[in-house]
């Protein structure tokens, strides 16, 4: 059986290309991901790798790495840990997120999403930092940027460099590069290195202490020990000692958390493209085992067992798995290197140390190929054995089917819970959003298997409609309405793409419908000055924005970043005297001035959700300290605004930095709204980290962060329709070669090629319109779902995005009439006596 597979395979080795290209894209999908994660893994853990002490000390709490240098370690501390027996060296370090480079075109260097450190000049440090040309740094004017940084701007020893730091934008002269480790990477961070009176002054605005300390343990000492002596010494001091092998599992165990959102994000993609494949694959071994029904039936006649006969249809589809993983796999490599070309579109730039290809991904190639084809080989193989041996005595190549009566009625029935589960998610209770997942999957198998009535139904009614119509229309739905089941699996892969196209569609319209709303409800300052970066940014901006003509009230921010009851928040510290002049606030409960001193106010929602009222204390855990803050209001959660606001003073008090999030500026009245924007623009020229925005402007950029994501969805859906589309260029290919004598008789009685092509051609565009109109409709209902179940993250307006949804689905059409392209010539070239003696 066996050579018998084998030689199929290779007479008919034309019908299944198109079913491994199916199974190699999803599996290079699947790849491409492992490959572009793994890379990323590696290029961190080399990065780790290079610069760690063998202890490290440095201000505890879970927020510590946030603070910019917000808790400290003080001169007392250095000297205990000096003292302590095992300690060989004892190195302080001052090192600061939030040294912004300034390229020579004017923008920041470095990735957006990447740390921007500013380092106090320390030789003997255990930094992984060493002088690679020129001299260290020895007044306030001189710099040194790390080698990577400096040859991706383009900078060498001699040139001017403007810097934004935490305290105030300057320029300086860059005198000397620093490699990090053997290679230079920093993973896309940039490294700017001070002497150290400048580095205390910029980057922790005047005060005394260091941001950890990296230790060298003497000969003869283990890190464990050093650790414990360490620990031991300093007593209860709100230090964290750690080693060296427990800091890399711990920044390993946080970047491989990082790392897997964007792993998972990416393969749930490359199941949808699986799954989407599996349909060809399905439909590809239903189509061959009915053309070969009689060989097949043969076979059992002369003694083949029906474990024989499915394992000849398995073996194929094993063959064609093998393929598609061994191709799938080298496209893998390529893919990753496109994922990496496709984030930098976005603005989502990733650092790469060479690709990782590992055993794992390797397997999980082969795996993934070989597991799907025998999968949806399965229903099909199991068909063939099944297959009589009196019916190689038969003249017709396929079996009866069973009526569609059963399957739609409980295809109706699985719709209705789906519906039910989808309607009550949309009510926004606590479990709204995996309640609409589920009701979302549970919608896709009830269109899958809703679809071959459905699609029987609404070919009935395009027959109705054809008549006194072109021939080739009428034929083209009679032949669709001939075996729906077929039909409809063909149309259900592009069904799946389209719905979720139509359901992102749809969450997308949403969020920016509701960003403009709540800037409308919310916002009453006529600019607001914010971080290209998402970083914060120095208290200079606030003050040239509050000396610009025209402006009558400025108001700043800062989001500190807190643990709050244990679980990590954010608390937004606002000018109480100020703050209402330049957004809504409506309280429910207290009012603006009772958030003075230890106070803070919470929104409705979050209070609800959390079950805070008035009076409650909370504890708030910022950098080096611990405070207890009382619930004093809640606000109105519908305005736009939402989250913990507290008195900016306090949190300085308590030790964040003086650094703000936004800067809120009102004009004067009759003040001339675009002369203040030019004064702002030119104002802020020493600032390119941050933008000023009208109204107008907040909005769009709101809209443009939307937008970059969802290219980046429509971009990776798009291999799931070009795979639905290979799908119907298959089965019209296929039910050419089951058509054979029936397109020659056609030929015969007086049909011209012209219209067998056209006739080919509408059957490829009433599966390519059934497919892509079900697949809007369920996905408007799906979209909708979600975006009313996501009301507690900001989604207050739902909107259907019409026409963008018009051009999808036309555009769905018309690649359903290039598939046609290639089968319909092919039927139109097929010789007349040959088809009408083909036996089938």
């Amino acid at each position: 059986m066996w050579r018998l597979t084998w030689r199929s395979l290779l007479t008919h080795k034309a019908r299944l290309l198109l079913t491994s290209v199916a199974v190699i894209l999803g599996t290079a999908f699947v790849a491409g991901t492992l490959i572009f994660t793994a890379t990323l893994q590696n290029t961190f853990d080399l990065l780790l790798d290079a610069g760690i002490a063998d202890v490290s000390v440095e201000p505890d709490g879970s927020v510590a790495a946030w603070n910019n240098g917000a808790a400290l370690v003080s001169e007392k501390q250095l000297a205990t840990v000096r003292g302590t027996d095992g300690v060989a060296v004892a190195d302080a370090d001052v090192l600061v997120d939030g040294v912004q480079i300034i390229g020579k075109d004017g923008k920041p260097v470095g990735l957006p999403q990447a740390p921007s450190f500013g380092w106090a000049w320390n030789p003997t440090a255990s930094s992984g930092l060493s002088l690679a040309d020129g001299r260290a740094p020895e007044t306030a004017n001189e710099v040194a940027l790390d080698t990577e940084t400096a040859s991706r701007a383009g900078f060498v020893v001699g040139d001017q460099v403007q810097l934004v730091t935490p305290g105030l934008a300057k320029t300086a002269t860059v005198v000397g590069l620093m490699r990090y480790g053997a290679s230079g990477n920093l993973a896309g961070a940039t490294m700017t290195a001070f002497d150290p009176t400048t580095a205390r002054l910029l980057l922790l605005q005047g005060r005394s202490g260091y941001t950890s300390i990296g230790i060298t343990a003497a000969p003869g000492t283990t890190p464990d020990q050093l650790r414990d002596r360490i620990s031991a010494a300093l007593g209860d001091s709100g230090l964290r000692v750690r080693t060296r092998a427990e800091l890399v599992s711990e920044a390993q165990k946080q970047i491989s958390d990082s790392l897997g959102f964007i792993s998972a994000f990416l393969l749930v993609f490359a199941g949808i493209a699986l799954l989407v494949g599996s349909f060809l694959v399905l439909n590809t071994f239903s189509v061959l085992v009915a053309q070969r029904a009689r060989d097949l039936a043969m076979l059992r006649a002369i003694g083949a067992t029906r474990r024989q006969v499915a394992w000849s249809v398995l073996g194929e589809a094993l063959l064609v798995g093998l393929l598609g993983g061994t191709v799938g796999l080298g496209l893998g490599l390529l893919l990753a290197l496109g994922i990496q070309k496709a984030f930098v579109l976005i603005g989502m730039d990733m650092p790469y140390a060479g690709l990782t290809v590992s055993w794992r991904v390797v397997l999980a190639a082969y795996g993934v190929a070989v597991v799907v084809t025998l999968l949806a080989a399965w229903l099909p193989a199991r068909r063939a054995s099944r297959i009589k041996p009196v019916a190689a005595l038969r003249d017709a190549t396929t079996s009866a089917r069973k009526p569609l009566r059963t399957r739609s009625a409980v295809g109706a029935g699985v719709l209705a819970l789906g519906v039910v589960a989808l309607l009550v998610g949309a009510l926004r209770t606590p479990s709204s959003l995996p309640l609409v997942g589920v009701g979302a999957a549970i919608v896709l198998v009830a269109g899958v298997m809703l679809s071959p009535w459905l699609v029987s139904q609404a070919l009935a009614v395009g027959a109705l409609g054809a008549r006194g119509h072109a021939a080739t229309a009428r034929l083209a739905l009679e032949n669709g309405r001939r075996n729906p089941r077929r039909t409809a699996t063909t149309a259900s892969a592009l069904m799946i793409g389209l719905m979720l196209v139509s359901a992102f569609g749809v969450f997308g319209a949403s969020s920016e419908a509701s960003s403009d709303a709540a800037i409308d409800r919310t916002l009453k300052a006529d600019f607001v000055v914010s971080s290209t970066t998402g970083k914060l940014f120095s208290p200079d901006v606030a003050d040239r924005v509050g000396r610009a003509p025209g402006m009558a009230t400025v108001s700043a921010t800062t989001s500190a970043a807190v643990m709050v009851d244990g679980q990590p928040d954010v608390i937004t510290g606002v000018d109480t005297s100020t703050i209402a002049s330049v957004v809504t606030l409506e309280f429910t409960t207290g009012a603006l001035t009772d958030v003075m001193g230890s106070g803070l106010a919470v929104d409705a929602r979050t209070a609800s959700a959390h079950g805070w009222t008035v009076g409650d204390t909370l504890d708030v855990v910022l950098p080096g300290t611990t405070q207890p803050m009382r619930v004093a209001a809640v606000y109105a959660a519908d305005l736009g605004t939402s989250g913990l606001i507290a008195d900016r003073a306090e949190l300085t008090r308590l030790g964040w930095p003086n650094q703000d999030s936004a800067v809120f500026g009102v004009l004067a009245p009759g003040a001339d709204s675009a002369a203040a924007s030019a004064a702002l623009q030119s104002s802020l020229a020493a600032y390119p980290n941050v933008v000023p925005r009208d109204a107008a402007a907040q909005k769009e950029a709101m809209r443009s962060q939307v937008r970059q994501m969802l290219s980046l969805v429509y971009g990776l859906l798009a291999l799931a329709v070009i795979i639905a589309l290979l799908g119907i260029v298959n089965t019209l290919a296929l039910s050419i070669v089951e058509r054979t004598r029936e397109i020659g008789l056609l030929r015969a009685v007086g049909a011209t090629r012209r219209q067998v092509r056209r006739m080919i051609t509408w059957e490829s565009l009433v599966i390519a319109v059934y497919g892509a109109v079900l697949g809007a409709a369920l996905g408007l209902l799906v979209g909708q779902a979600f975006a009313r179940a996501m009301g507690d993250e900001g989604i207050t307006e739902i909107a259907v995005p019409w026409s963008t949804l018009l051009v999808v689905v036309l555009l769905a059409c018309l690649m359903g009439l290039v598939a046609a392209v290639l089968p319909a010539r092919r039927a139109a070239r097929l010789d007349v006596l040959a088809s009408i003696a083909d036996s089938g």
